[in-house]
């Protein structure tokens, strides 16, 4: 009688994770950074290596604001995907943003906080797995305006991390 359906022989070969491209691709320019600020090091002028390593910062801000936008494109569709949406009444203000509060299917009453609305009741959809995630469509104006500013504000710390790198490595190399 077989003991289970899972049968693991011992000399079995182990699996060896095998990294997203996305992974792969973050380590090998993460590398390539490295490697250009160690070469401005050797072959530069003494302190030159700092304009490189301080690219990494406003790069770093641009990826973690693309990481922020991803995070909550996927929250939204998610939301779209599987919540359930219900009406919130506005009931005062908490840390200077309107709180609205709904009941989930079970009556248990939870709390939406929103910058942007102004209506007495709105329109909100939670997970209902974990009602904290919740969403609601923000006006339109509020919504360009956010999402222009965002994009702009991302771009500009994207190039400016991209292009620090780079150019400081073609000065050391060729200037």
């Amino acid at each position: 009688m077989p003991s289970s359906s899972k049968n693991v022989t011992p000399d079995a070969p182990a699996r060896v994770p095998v990294p997203s491209p996305g992974v792969a691709l973050a380590w090998l320019l993460f590398i390539a950074y490295l490697a250009t600020v160690i070469t401005v090091a050797v072959l530069g002028e003494p302190m030159q290596w700092m304009v490189p390593a301080l690219g990494v910062l406003p790069l770093a801000a641009g990826v973690l604001l693309v990481v922020g936008m991803i995070r909550e494109l996927r929250k939204w569709v998610s939301l779209r995907r599987h919540g359930v949406t219900v009406t919130a009444v506005w009931s005062g203000y908490k840390s200077k943003k309107r709180r609205f509060v709904f009941a989930d299917a079970e009556g248990t009453q939870h709390e939406f906080l929103s910058r942007h609305h102004l209506a007495a009741e709105i329109q909100v959809t939670y997970d209902p797995r974990d009602p904290r995630r919740t969403y609601s469509p923000m006006p339109l104006l509020p919504r360009v305006i956010e999402t222009v500013g965002g994009v702009i504000f991302t771009g500009v710390f994207l190039a400016l991390g991209i292009a620090l790198v780079p150019v400081q490595l073609f000065l050391v190399l060729f200037g």
